[in-house]
């Protein structure tokens, strides 16, 4: 398994910087050449554009990645419109107040002078660019941890030793758990679903909730061939769930019979359709 420091996030972490460094350096050489400022009013220029921009950026990458990528088709794309237009003219506003403060007698006293005609169109063109920049790199980071979830998966199943049928259903019947200083057996057809972090698993049962100081690796090869990895955090009893439903980027939403609901990325989605007939 990849260590941490070549983790998804933290190449993630590395592409935005890379991406704002990028920027900062465009605008220092636009600023600089584009008008005869002095030092002082360049760098007040500099960090107006970068600091609205970089805050601006930060709300739509939440968005894409929590809003518009969890819908299908034309929502998705009616959505990106929306996403494409709030930006470019929140940014605009951002800009125009962010220059009006750099440029004013202190931070209560100052006036706004908007950008008018083609240069308060271009501003709105550069924002539309910058958002398809941004919805990109968000695209480009869910596919990342989705190869990722799926490098994990594969690997953890190679880690679990093939088993006959029979030993399958014998471990898969009953598991057996902690109650304080006592170990009492669970039948896993009461279990729900099963999230997980590191070495500890949290079991969820019809009449409550177990932690188990076990990883989730440990526990599905247990559980049998009821139970579905459906997300490196979380394991579900197919048995348990009621509907699935769509959650946009080739992910689901499984609704259990108990009210939960668990999101399956998309290699957990991919091995429920296997079993869609």
């Amino acid at each position: 398994m990849a260590s941490s420091g070549r983790s998804p996030a933290n190449d993630m972490r590395r592409i935005y910087a890379f991406a704002l460094a990028l920027v900062v350096c465009a605008y220092s050489l636009a600023l600089a050449s584009s008008f005869d400022l002095g030092f002082s009013v360049w760098f007040r220029s500099l960090v107006a554009n970068v600091t609205s921009l970089a805050v601006c950026g930060v709300i739509a990458r939440q968005f894409v990645l929590r809003l518009a990528q969890q819908r299908d088709g034309w929502m998705q794309a009616v959505l990106h419109i929306l996403g494409c237009a709030v930006f470019s003219l929140g940014w605009f506003f951002a800009l125009m107040v962010s220059l009006g403060v750099s440029g004013g007698d202190s931070w209560f006293r100052f006036s706004v002078e908007p950008f008018l005609g083609p240069a308060a169109f271009w501003q709105l063109m550069q924002g539309a660019s910058f958002y398809a920049v941004i919805a990109l790199l968000a695209e480009v980071e869910t596919l990342r941890k989705d190869r990722s979830e799926i490098l994990s998966q594969r690997q953890t199943d190679d880690e679990i030793p093939q088993q006959s049928e029979n030993t399958e259903e014998r471990e898969g019947s009953r598991i057996f758990v902690r109650d304080g200083d006592e170990i009492r057996p669970l039948e896993t057809d009461r279990i729900i679903r099963v999230s997980g972090a590191r070495d500890y698993a949290e079991v969820v049962t019809r009449t409550g909730t177990h932690l188990l100081r076990t990883s989730l690796a440990e526990l599905e090869q247990k559980l049998g061939g009821d139970f579905l990895r459906v997300h490196r955090s979380s394991i579900v009893n197919i048995d348990q769930i009621d509907r699935v439903e769509p959650a946009g980027g080739g992910r689901l939403h499984l609704h259990m019979l108990n009210g939960d609901t668990v999101n399956a990325s998309r290699a957990g989605a991919k091995r429920i359709r296997e079993r869609t007939v």
